[in-house]
């Protein structure tokens, strides 16, 4: 337990998130049964991310960055009107500077009945720039203290129905 006394002057204390959270969101689309066992999604990896590294916490600089591919963390199973809404949301929390624009490469991987549908950082770029486009050039790559928030319907027999972005917005301390 820590007790603060009042003191004079400038009492503001100032928090900035160091991390970037990437928020997904995951619902089934055509093709798949109205049986809860036909939508099974169990893994979402994000590919590239910085795992390890050391974070400067006066600038938000990261030096000798690892990458790898880093297993997001199913937060809650979403149940909407129907069972044709069954989807998952998952959470990371990862090292910023994470590039997505013009990355034709996969960047997340989504795993549903032990079938992989892929998203290439390009198409996320894109829907994250979609009604943004004066925020084009900062959302080439992924900033710290940023919630990422994507919508993702998958088809059982088409990759992605539509991928949009949920939101965009800094972490609330």
């Amino acid at each position: 337990t820590s007790k603060f006394e009042k003191a004079e002057g400038d009492k503001t204390l100032l928090f900035n998130h160091a991390l970037t959270r990437l928020t997904i969101n995951v619902t089934k689309g055509a093709g798949f049964g109205n049986f809860a066992d036909e939508f099974n999604v169990t893994t979402v990896n994000i590919a590239g991310a910085t795992t390890k590294g050391t974070l400067d916490v006066e600038d938000g600089t990261i030096s000798s960055p690892t990458t790898g591919d880093v297993e997001i963390v199913k937060t809650k199973d979403i149940y909407e009107v129907a069972e044709e809404q069954k989807g998952y949301s998952y959470q990371a929390q990862i090292f910023p500077g994470k590039e997505i624009y013009n990355v034709d490469a996969t960047l997340l991987t989504i795993v549903v009945d032990g079938n992989n549908y892929y998203i290439k950082g390009s198409e996320i770029y894109t829907a994250l720039c979609n009604n943004n486009p004066e925020k084009a050039e900062e959302l080439k790559s992924l900033k710290a203290g940023v919630n990422y928030k994507l919508a993702i319907t998958i088809n059982k027999k088409n990759v992605i129905k539509h991928l949009r972005k949920e939101g965009y917005s800094k972490f609330k301390p």
